[in-house]
Formats: structure tokens, sequence, C-alpha cells
């Protein structure tokens, strides 16, 4: 029987009492197991309840998940990164996050993936609900790197453009790359550290190429 009080959430000095006196007191008192915010409440003053009944939702906010939609192209540097800075609207203070778990399915109304933060959130600032930017990025380690916007795709194989001895000219160079965050590729080959790349407006020199033949 005292198992039973105990497990039913019964104070330890409420089932003394009862020990002592051989009488149980009309009113108990049950205790939440864990703090935080009540956001469901199932039952008002006299009414009845049985043990499969949920009486309340209690929810503890010190740490909070921050669920990321990841297109499916970004899947594949996702490995590679591991810091992450949450910036909310209206809000001054900037968040580390922890990469928790990335879900296994994609949505398949949007194709994304959903990737799981955990942030420390002690002083109460984040309120469930709320919408957030996610920057991330790899540890500091020294890469050779070129922004993803100078970076074009063609016929599965990669490459940027550089300029030539002649004002106005561009060539383009093959170049193997692997993603090191959502901004800059990893550059593995064709390219020099120094070399100069064209950044950005790669559609127009891409219609330029394709018309000139050069690739």
């Amino acid at each position: 029987a005292k198992a039973k009080l105990r497990l039913l959430g019964v104070s330890k000095e409420e089932i003394n009492y009862v020990r002592n006196v051989r009488r149980v007191n009309e009113f108990t008192t049950i205790y939440a197991p864990i703090s935080g915010w009540i956001f469901q409440k199932n039952i008002n003053q006299g009414s009845a309840f049985n043990p499969q009944k949920k009486l309340f939702q209690i929810i503890n906010l010190d740490k909070v998940w921050l669920e990321a939609k990841l297109f499916q192209n970004e899947l594949e540097g996702l490995k590679q990164l591991h810091n992450f800075n949450v910036k909310l609207k209206g809000l001054q203070k900037d968040f580390n996050a922890t990469k928790s778990l990335l879900y296994p399915m994609l949505d398949p109304k949007v194709a994304t993936a959903t990737l799981r933060l955990d942030i420390d959130n002690s002083e109460g600032l984040l309120k469930p609900g709320m919408y957030a930017k996610v920057h991330a990025s790899a540890d500091s380690t020294s890469h050779l790197v070129i922004p993803r916007t100078a970076a074009m795709r063609k016929n599965g194989k990669w490459y940027a453009f550089i300029s030539t001895e002649f004002k106005g000219e561009y060539e383009p160079v093959q170049i193997e790359v692997t993603p090191l965050d959502t901004s800059y590729f990893e550059l593995i080959s064709g390219l020099n550290e120094g070399d100069s790349v064209v950044n950005n407006a790669l559609f127009m020199m891409d219609s330029d190429a394709q018309i000139n033949g050069i690739y």
C-alpha cells in the first residue's frame, strides 16, 4: 500500500501520517513531478477522475527545441556543421544551439527535412511558437573555400569563372568542391589560393558560355 501511494504522488510526510494515526485525510496534495508551466488543465474543482485521466500537461521550458527546415540539397553538408547561431526578431540576444536529431523523413508537400536543435532557455526568453533564423557553420579549421554563388553545376560537374587577361572576359574552370556550410564550398581542386573568381550573376555568364560553346 505504501508503494502504491508513492506511485500516486502522495508525499512521504502524508504516508507517515496515515500510518501513525490510522486515518486518511479528507484532502490530499499531489505534487507535480517537474516544475514548469501548465499548458493544459483537464480538471476543475469538484470533478471526478480516474488513474487513466490526464489532469494537467506541464512543460518545463528551461531547455527548448528548435525545428529547422532544410532543403534536400542542404543535407549533404550537414555532417560538417557543428555551430548553430539562432537569431529571433525582437530579441537582442543570440542563442547557441546544439544539433540533436535529423528526422528520417522529408515533408512531401515542401520537400524539406527537419533538424532538431537544443537551446538553453534558462532565462525564459524563448516561447513556444516563435520563429527564428539559424546560421550554421563548421568548426574553425583552415580550408580553401569559395562562395556558393561563385560555383555553377552543369552536367554533373562544377565550374567557377576566373578573369582573363582581357578586361571583361571570363574563363570557366572545372573545379571539385564539397559543401562546407550554408555559404561556402570547400575547394578540393581546380583553383589555387589567391585566384580571383567571379561572384554572383553567374546565370548571365552561363548563357554566354553556352552561346559560344565554351563548355
